[in-house]
């Protein structure tokens, strides 16, 4: 009898530091060789990584924006939809804006408003397949504490 035996490798440090919150990076599957890691540095510079089943590859990150590269520790999401790649944070601007760039496959665009009304938001979580992406974060309304989504399309 052959007995496959799967499990994890060793251990690898795919970033240069490890000076992240344990909020603030995400894993997409793009395609079948095309695995992407982002994340979010304490001093607030984005990494990203792309994982094509051989090798890592060091990508590019997004281009700053205002309230950006956004609040720490309040997680980022990745999407994915037909070999593109969102990003999403939430803003330190006056709103805690959750804003949006998408990876075209080529290059990052300009960062997008998903939702900018006044509000205490925090915690971001997200949902993705193939034609349906939702993001969730948590929202203060008064003393209460509400999970709000939204529906993205890119």
């Amino acid at each position: 009898r052959n007995d496959v035996v799967l499990g994890w490798g060793p251990p690898a440090n795919l970033f240069l530091s490890n000076a992240q919150s344990a909020n603030d990076w995400d894993v997409v599957r793009v395609s079948a060789n095309d695995l992407r890691v982002m994340r979010r540095a304490l001093d607030g510079s984005f990494d990203h990584k792309r994982y094509d089943g051989l090798k890592w590859t060091t990508m590019a990150v997004p281009l700053g924006d205002t309230g950006y590269p956004g609040l720490a520790e309040s997680g980022l999401v990745l999407l994915t939809d037909a070999g593109r790649v969102a990003l999403v944070t939430i803003a330190t601007d006056a709103f805690a804006s959750v804003r949006m760039t998408v990876w075209d496959g080529s290059a990052w665009g300009p960062w997008s408003t998903l939702e900018g009304s006044a509000g205490v938001r925090r915690y971001l979580s997200a949902w993705s397949s193939p034609g349906h992406s939702a993001v969730l974060w948590t929202q203060a309304n008064g003393p209460d504490i509400e999970i709000v989504g939204k529906l993205v399309v890119f």
